[in-house]
């Protein structure tokens, strides 16, 4: 697999050019949406571990108690 292959095979942000086909490939992609896409994926995969521990530890700090008076 060649460079060029993985930069438009792995590049979300690539646009499909339509009416042209270059080497097999109907999308462009680039260096710089190459470069965002790793920078989304290690974004999810950071926050996807860390509220995969709070569920694996058993803690939620969103849930919150109250007490009625009386």
């Amino acid at each position: 697999m060649s460079i060029k292959n993985i930069k438009n095979r792995f590049d979300i942000f690539a646009y499909p050019v339509y009416g042209f086909n270059f080497d097999g490939n109907e999308k462009i992609g680039s260096w710089f949406g190459l470069f965002w896409t790793i920078v989304v994926f290690l974004i999810v995969a950071s926050f996807s571990t860390i509220k995969m521990h709070h569920l694996i530890a058993g803690r939620n700090p969103v849930i919150t108690t109250n007490e009625l008076p009386g």
